[in-house]
Order: structure tokens, then sequence, then C-alpha cells
């Protein structure tokens, strides 16, 4: 040890000043990644900091700050949690994978993915893996989602009279006139007609015109 006497000046810091002195240090000693950063805005804020100073603790601007949060605030409870700090991984690629929420389950298709995965697997290779998976499933549900049903109508005899498409957004009925052209052209000039009877029908039916 060194002899002599030491002077050290010990000062308190507030709520605010601690918390700013505390994000500049990490900062610059642990190099946060971009979804560390907004976990630390989300809770900050939820502990009731002004945004004035979470900016400075963090050493963004406001929009910068804005852009974190609307980020975590898409992403479902515990999926940051699966895939950890993903160093390299920036606001762009976690907004595609919070879209995604609004289509599947991110957190249980995480599991899955990072389940199969090596335990000694990087975090942002975890994350790449598991954006993979979810925007494969996805696009997978879309299609099924989209596919219709189509089915001929026949009559007594077994002869084509029309055919019905249902998908998700409509029920088509379609005749072709070149099979049955004169039944075609009497469906055409009663289709309106037999449409708004059909909707009274079920209007009477349902309830729905009390």
């Amino acid at each position: 040890m060194v002899g002599g006497t030491v002077k050290a000046i010990v000062r308190s810091l507030d709520d605010d000043a601690s918390l700013i002195a505390q994000g500049q240090e990490n900062n610059l000693r642990l190099d946060p990644s971009f979804i560390e950063k907004s976990l630390f805005i989300k809770e900050m804020q939820e502990s009731g900091y002004k945004p004035n100073v979470i900016q400075d603790a963090l050493g963004l601007t406001r929009q910068g700050v804005s852009n974190h949060r609307v980020v975590i605030e898409q992403l479902p409870e515990g999926l940051v949690q699966l895939i950890g700090p993903a160093h390299g991984i920036g606001r762009r690629q976690w907004g595609d994978l919070a879209a995604l929420s609004k289509k599947i389950d991110l957190v249980n298709t995480a599991k899955e993915v990072i389940a199969a995965l090596p335990d000694d697997t990087p975090s942002a290779d975890k994350f790449q893996a598991v954006y993979s998976a979810c925007s494969n499933k996805a696009r997978s549900d879309k299609k099924q989602a989209n596919r219709s049903l189509t089915s001929v109508v026949k009559d007594g005899d077994g002869s084509s009279v029309g055919t019905l498409t249902v998908d998700q957004k409509t029920i088509a009925i379609k005749i072709t006139k070149k099979d049955n052209p004169e039944f075609g052209q009497w469906i055409e000039e009663r289709a309106e007609a037999a449409l708004l009877k059909l909707f009274e029908q079920w209007r009477n039916e349902s309830g729905s015109g009390s």
C-alpha cells in the first residue's frame, strides 16, 4: 500500500442521474444489442422515468427511443428471453419478426426451433433460425387460408348444372352457358331476384331482420 492520506469526494446521485450513469456505462462497457436496449427502455418507462432521462442514458434521440419501443411492444412476452441478446440483429429484422406475431404463435414456434438447435448456438443464429421458421409457417398458413374448394353440382341424371366455389372471402356459383345455354339464360334473367329472395329467407330464419 502507498502511505499517506487520500482525499475522496463522495457525491450522491438522484434516481435520474443514477440511471443516466448506469446506461452510459453499460453502453461503453457492454455494447448492448438493439433488443437489449429495447428491454432497458421498456423497463425504465414502466418504472416511470421521463423520456429525456432514458434518451440521455442510452445516448439516443427521441425517435431512436421510439423505434426501440415500437418493436419491443409488438413482441410477445418471453420471446426475447428464448432468443437472447442477438448481437448484430437490428431494428428492421426484429421488426419483421414482430410483424409475424399477428399471423402465428411466435413463442411456441421459437421453442420448437430452439429446442432442436445445439446448446451452444449463438443468439444471433437462434434469431435467424426462428425468423426463418416463422416466415415459412406464415406463408404456409396464408396459402392454406387462400385455398378454395370447388364442387360440381349435378342434377338427378348426373349431368353438370354448374359449380360452387368457396374460399375464405367469397362464395361463387358458376353456370357455363356453353354447356347449358337455355338454363344459363334463365338464370341470368332471374339471378338478382333469386339472390334477394334467398337473402330475405335467411333474414327471416335467422331473425336478423327484427
